[in-house]
């Protein structure tokens, strides 16, 4: 399963109904017309000078969408189960922008072999886990160059916050406009997911310039009850822990701020009788 979220300029960010639109997968854009602010006395130039700038649409919203691997895949990119095969189909097909993955058990030889593979497309940053990065963890962004800039001085910087499980992008989509994006695996255990939060609260609070515009990954836990079955949160501690990291950077969930009723899950138990949504952009 994955999620798809909106990435919105400030003239559309409170726009629910552009971040329902995204959220149900259809390309939202805003259009924004320069010729508001024109003042001159000579009607026809006016006219001229509207009828060229309405011409400037500029893409307000690109999309963003979260998927856990559950593994690298196999290594062959011919065989049935080669991952980055269908992640490149994916972006391809869905047009997504921005890709964020978890669960990649990817290292640096691995990274270089699906980049040199999917060159033409792709550009893939990843962080794996220190202790090892093939059999367990790690996170990856992946930009579509469609629709994303990857070229140019200071056109994409990371910082490697903790190893395979927390990764910054910072983008420079053109002149006006940088993003930040955080690309999360959190841990299964209760206590290691709440310490992951505070840890992550931390850098923050310490690095105040690199808060992200937008978190969305694998939480390894729910918020609310209505986002499990059978219905029931998770330990406090562990729900206060991700509820002060969001206070801090200004983030909401936004799928459930967007249909606060609806019941729906991104994970099913092996056993067919546990459903939760444990993704959240």
């Amino acid at each position: 399963m994955y999620s798809i979220g909106p990435i919105t300029t400030l003239q559309a960010r409170n726009n629910l109904d552009g971040m329902h639109n995204a959220q149900t997968g259809n390309e939202n854009a805003t259009q924004v017309n320069e010729s508001n602010n024109i003042h001159n006395s000579n009607p026809t130039l006016n006219r001229r000078i509207r009828s060229e700038n309405s011409k400037k649409i500029i893409k307000a919203a690109i999309k963003v969408a979260s998927l856990n691997m559950r593994g690298f895949g196999h290594n062959n990119p011919n065989h049935i189960q080669n991952k980055w095969k269908h992640v490149n189909q994916i972006m391809r097909d869905e047009k997504i922008a921005i890709l964020l993955l978890q669960e990649t058990h990817m290292n640096v030889e691995c990274q270089n072999k699906v980049q040199i593979l999917f060159e033409r497309r792709l550009n893939i940053l990843c962080s794996e886990d220190p202790e090892s990065p093939t059999q367990k963890g790690g996170v990856a962004i992946v930009l579509n160059k469609c629709f994303i800039p990857t070229q140019g001085a200071s056109t994409i910087k990371t910082d490697n916050i903790v190893g395979g499980r927390a990764l910054l992008l910072t983008i420079k989509l053109n002149e006006h406009r940088n993003i930040k994006i955080l690309a999360i695996y959190a841990p299964n255990d209760p206590s290691n997911n709440r310490d992951f939060w505070k840890e992550l609260q931390k850098f923050f609070e310490q690095n105040p310039n690199k808060e992200p515009d937008l978190m969305a990954g694998d939480f390894n836990m729910v918020e609310d009850s209505l986002d499990r079955l059978p219905a029931h949160s998770d330990q406090e501690n562990t729900t206060d822990a991700l509820y002060n990291l969001k206070q801090l950077l200004g983030l909401e969930d936004g799928w459930r701020n967007t249909f606060p009723q609806k019941i729906a899950f991104t994970y099913l138990q092996s056993n067919g009788e546990v459903f939760t949504v444990t993704h959240q952009i």
